[in-house]
């Protein structure tokens, strides 16, 4: 499966606020699961991690970086039925 089409983080590049979004798609797979979402640096190093519950039906999570130093990070999105990751640049 494809979990670009899945998943939505943006913006990217982010000042602020960091926003994930799950399709709805998947909730037959993760019915009541909640998703873990992690952000880690360049060292390795895990500098956030969240859970997104599901509200209404639906996955999405703000993220608040304004004290997370400005750089390269990986995102990491991860739960029953989905596995994604992408770079994002913090402005």
């Amino acid at each position: 499966m494809d979990n670009s089409r899945v998943v939505k983080v943006y913006p990217n590049p982010v000042n602020e606020v960091l926003h994930v979004e799950v399709a709805p798609s998947l909730k037959p797979w993760l019915t009541k699961e909640a998703i873990i979402v992690e952000i880690i640096n360049s060292l390795g190093q895990v500098v956030c991690r969240n859970h997104i519950i599901p509200q209404n039906g639906r996955f999405h999570k703000e993220i608040d970086l304004g004290g997370v130093a400005n750089g390269v990070y990986i995102i990491k999105v991860s739960g029953e039925g989905v596995r994604y990751i992408q770079r994002f640049v913090k402005e």
